[in-house]
């Protein structure tokens, strides 16, 4: 062996050596002042590697998951101080990528979001206490995108927005109900991929409009057509029904239409003038008159219209042109009195229309431009007293707005249908209640409560939605009875008093 050979294999070993002594692995367990375990795992050269846990002051695990090569990867775990699981975030190169899981002290998931290299992408779903969707949205770098659905407590989705960009795009409430718990208003429902199953329009609880029925893929399946709850009946009968005529002595048809086997007179029944043309009809249902007005051998209904109730009494009236409303419609309780009335244009809702209570007051009214509302809206109650006003703009609130709510009167802006700018709230006796400032639906800045005789209640500061520093609280005295401290929305102080929250929806890590 030469000498240059000698001195290469000298040199590969003092590197091995010099490797060797540079990595340095020890399992470490450090505690505090009492004894506590405060962490535990790898250390490699003096930082954390691998597999750590740390614990909370009682002992309670507070953190457990993997590092490689110094920095988080895989599933990390975090525990509140009782040890229930909070959050769970997957990681990869030290930022979050993969599924944030938060859950509640049931161990129920409340909110799962995906990210990718830190920052969130794709499907992200908030759930209610009990495991429910509540809020489901999409997410590109962060910003929100596409369409979001927004769920009440039994499932039923009643918001739908589509955001472009982080932009509000467009925003349509759904399946609501008034205070009488009746539907109003626009229907849906989704196939599991939420594309519409079926679209459909009530009306004080009962359809009224056209019901179609939807493939997965988005094509018609079917449409039916409702009047106040009462399906639209085309002469296509579930009954077996004998069409007879009536001829005028010169043997030319001037009435005709359907009976059944007992005689009683079914579906729609036509009278024809000299020339053929039809001039009456009706529509009968077991032997009732459910609709009364002209109904063209195509089907078609013209002119003007009347539909009634089981007992006789007008519920709606109204003119037709080709199957489709127009000008003034007027609808009723089944006691006749007038519950709405309005116009449409070309089937849809047009300039102003008035709700009346069942005494005759009116009870709201407002306005539409191509099926939209859109001008002042205005509500009573039923001794005629103003309890709501504001203005729409193609159905999104905007502008001032009044509200009387119970024993209160709250007065503020909506842009875009989003709370923006200040909000007061007054008792009955005109003393401010609350003040604060909202941006894009968020509280934001100071908030300031009163008691009813004047005296400040509390007050404290909001950021996009969120308490943040100090909260103080008085009595009606006036006089100071505490002071909470919050961090992003999570109470950390109670009278100076520092604690860790029961949850912590932070992912811990700084």
């Amino acid at each position: 062996m030469n000498f240059k050979t000698l001195i290469f294999l000298f040199f590969l070993f003092s590197i091995g050596c010099f490797c060797d002594a540079q990595v340095k692995k020890e399992y470490k367990i450090f505690k505090n002042n009492d004894g506590l375990v405060t962490s535990e795992g790898t250390l490699e050269n003096g930082k954390p590697n691998g597999y750590w846990k740390t614990y909370h002051q009682n002992g309670k695990l507070k953190t457990e998951g993997n590092r490689l090569n110094f920095v988080l990867d895989s599933l990390w775990k975090f525990f509140d101080t009782q040890g229930y699981l909070t959050v769970e975030i997957n990681y990869k190169n030290g930022l979050k990528h993969g599924y944030q899981k938060l859950y509640n002290r049931d161990s129920i998931l409340i909110k799962k979001e995906l990210f990718f290299e830190n920052k969130k992408n794709g499907l992200s779903q908030i759930f209610f206490n009990s495991g429910k969707i509540k809020l489901r949205q999409n997410f590109k770098n962060n910003i929100l995108e596409g369409t979001s659905f927004l769920f009440d407590t039994l499932g039923t989705v009643i918001l739908i927005t589509k955001f472009s960009g982080g932009v509000l795009k467009n925003k349509k409430e759904i399946n609501l109900r008034d205070k009488g718990y009746l539907k109003q208003g626009i229907w849906l429902s989704f196939y599991k991929g939420f594309e519409i199953k079926s679209e459909v329009k009530y009306l004080n609880g009962l359809k009224h409009g056209y019901e179609k029925t939807f493939k997965p893929n988005g094509n018609l399946i079917e449409i039916v057509k409702y009047s106040l709850g009462v399906q639209v009946i085309e002469i296509k009968e579930v009954v077996k029904v004998s069409i007879k005529s009536k001829l005028s002595n010169s043997g030319k048809i001037v009435q005709s239409g359907g009976f059944d086997e007992k005689g009683i007179p079914y579906g729609i029944h036509r009278t024809f003038s000299d020339s053929g043309k039809v001039i009456a009809s009706k529509i009968f249902k077991d032997g009732k008159t459910i609709g009364e007005g002209i109904v063209l051998n195509s089907g078609l209904k013209n002119g003007m219209w009347k539909t009634f109730y089981e007992n006789g009494n007008i519920k709606s009236e109204g003119k037709y042109k080709n199957n489709i409303k127009v000008g003034e419609w007027n609808y009723y309780f089944k006691n006749g009195l007038l519950n709405q009335k309005g116009n449409y244009l070309l089937g849809k809702e047009e300039g102003e229309w008035n709700w009346y209570f069942k005494s005759g007051k009116l009870h709201k009214k407002e306005f539409y431009i191509d099926g939209l509302q859109d001008g002042i809206l205005t509500e009573y109650n039923d001794s005629g007293k103003i309890i709501t006003t504001g203005n729409f703009k193609q159905d999104f609130k905007e502008g001032k707005w009044i509200y009387e709510v119970g024993d209160h009167k709250e007065i503020g802006i909506y842009k875009n249908d989003l709370q923006e700018g200040e909000w007061i709230y007054y008792y009955k006796n005109e003393q401010i209640m609350f003040k604060g400032f909202y941006k894009n639906d968020l509280e934001i800045g100071r908030h300031n409560y009163w008691y009813e005789n004047g005296v400040l209640k509390k007050f404290g500061n909001y950021l996009y939605g969120k308490k943040i520093g100090d909260w103080y609280y008085y009595n009606s005295s006036g006089v100071l009875i505490l002071i909470t401290k919050f961090e992003k929305g999570i109470e950390r102080e109670y009278n100076g008093f520092k604690f860790e929250p029961e949850h912590e929806f932070s992912d811990y890590v700084d």
